[in-house]
């Protein structure tokens, strides 16, 4: 992939899928305040379409004010985003037990800031190599750590979309925040399990290390993740740094 100096670029694109008759992915990407955002929403009819865009908005909204320390800033915003959602669900029969996943990205000083729930991923991508830096909270997730299964049976389990942790689902909500520094022309990439369903690790990276560019590496997997029968939304986010 052709690299660049300067500012920071960013890239994204969410799609409904083959199945799927809407979309409640949502994404925020936003190379001013170097805030990344995906998040895969879930509940009844478009309440996970709901979920998902509220808990983009509450963030965003919330990181305006609070602690100077990025993750502590994160973590408050998620904090808000599950009160937010849980009590919308509590309060609208049509919400009742809509959640979300939620997996944001900050850059600020030379660090790479994510808070994470639920099984959307951010990697990262330098030299050549991928890493993945978030865990799935999700019921295959905890099979593959605990060696009861192995990342390919993964895919096809038939409870591979079952959620271990969500936001809006609870009224308390358990986050996973983490600090990576990262260098020049560092790729960061978060994406929905509509890809990760699809795309093993080292398919995702053979993509992005064969374009020529930050979009035609998004498409390039996202039409992979078609080729494949792309049965859940799709949502993905490249970053250069």
């Amino acid at each position: 992939m052709k690299l660049w100096g300067g500012r920071m670029r960013a890239v994204a694109r969410t799609e409904t899928g083959l199945v799927r008759k809407t979309n409640e992915d949502s994404f925020f990407c936003d190379e001013e305040s170097k805030l990344f955002i995906v998040a895969d929403g879930m509940g009844g009819h478009l309440a996970g379409e709901v979920a998902s865009q509220m808990a983009i908005e509450a963030v965003v909204n919330r990181l305006k004010f609070g602690n100077s320390d990025p993750l502590l800033k994160l973590k408050d915003a998620v904090e808000y985003a599950n009160q937010v959602i849980y009590a919308n669900s509590q309060g609208d029969n049509r919400h009742r037990g809509m959640g979300t996943t939620l997996t944001l990205a900050l850059f600020q000083d030379n660090k790479l800031n994510i808070a994470h729930v639920g099984d959307s991923r951010a990697y990262l991508i330098r030299n050549g190599n991928i890493t993945l830096l978030t865990r799935d909270h999700s019921f295959v997730g905890e099979l593959v750590r605990s060696g009861g299964i192995t990342k390919e049976q993964a895919l096809t389990h038939p409870k591979r979309n079952v959620l271990m942790r969500a936001v809006g689902t609870n009224p308390n909500i358990d986050i996973d925040l983490l600090e990576v520094n990262v260098q020049p022309n560092d790729l960061v990439l978060l994406c929905t399990d509509g890809l990760t369903n699809h795309l093993p690790d080292e398919e995702i990276l053979h993509h992005v290390l064969n374009s020529q560019d930050l979009q035609q590496a998004i498409d390039s997997m996202m039409k992979a993740a078609y080729s494949k029968g792309a049965n859940d939304n799709v949502t993905i986010l490249l970053i250069q740094y």
